[in-house]
């Protein structure tokens, strides 16, 4: 059996939802080759995180306790 035909067997022993994977991957268009990191990130607009304790705001009361972020968490 050449290689053809053997991908053409494989091809129709796919079930339709793979197939449909198999179509959107090979129309998606490329990725560059390579982006150094420093290109990448002034393309994307990446800034880098100043104060990481920025993520946390807002997230609990500062005035309540670990003990009652715990509890409330259903871990205390």
């Amino acid at each position: 059996m050449s290689i053809k035909e053997e991908l053409h067997r494989l091809i129709e022993e796919l079930p339709e939802s793979e197939l449909v994977r198999w179509r959107q991957l090979l129309l998606t268009p490329r990725l560059p080759e390579f982006i150094d990191l420093p290109t990448l990130m002034a393309r994307q607009g990446f800034t880098p995180l100043r104060d990481p304790l920025a993520l946390a705001e807002g997230i609990w009361p500062e005035d309540e306790s670990v003990d009652d972020f715990l509890a409330a968490r259903g871990l205390g």
